[in-house]
């Protein structure tokens, strides 16, 4: 039998998949196939879901390491976040473009954002990052602005004007 757990029916199935017919109390209804896959699973008014689809708490930052001032290879950035929940992923941005991201598993997490700074042009940057919860709930870090200042960056290609078809 379903276990109450705060609001919700608990109930773990020990297998990789299974077809699943939820019936009311007294036997009068029921719904169609619901076969799943393994995995956590969230039904609410006649739809799956993977995460609580009632969860609206954002995660928590608890630490962060955002670099500054002058950047040259690969900088690091650590996250350290939890959640009431269970947390999914932590994308790093440089100007509001996303440049790299990583998954987290579990309601605490700490993570290293390992990046290389010569797949960004030399110039200035402000810099964060976003994590995020199974159900889409975010938290942003502190900014930081930094320099980058690759000595041999690869060359960047800016083409303008309008398109031309390729003669075959």
């Amino acid at each position: 039998s379903m276990t109450l757990n705060g609001n919700w029916y608990d109930y773990t199935l020990e297998t990789t998949s299974c077809n699943l017919i939820f019936t009311n109390i007294n036997g009068s209804s029921q719904t169609k196939n619901l076969s799943r896959e393994a995995g956590e699973w969230w039904y609410y008014k006649n739809e799956w879901y993977q995460s609580n689809p009632e969860d609206t708490e954002a995660p928590v930052i608890t630490s962060e390491f955002i670099p500054s001032g002058s950047i040259t290879g690969t900088m690091i950035v650590a996250i350290s976040a939890s959640d009431n929940s269970r947390l999914s992923k932590a994308e790093l941005f440089a100007n509001d473009v996303l440049v790299a991201a990583e998954s987290l598993e579990g309601t605490n997490c700490n993570v290293n954002i390992n990046f290389d700074s010569e797949y960004l042009k030399n110039g200035t940057y402000t810099i964060y990052v976003v994590v995020y919860d199974a159900g889409g709930n975010s938290v942003k870090s502190s900014s930081a602005v930094i320099d980058v200042a690759n000595a041999n960056s690869a060359p960047v290609a800016v083409i303008t004007g309008n398109a031309k078809p390729v003669a075959g």
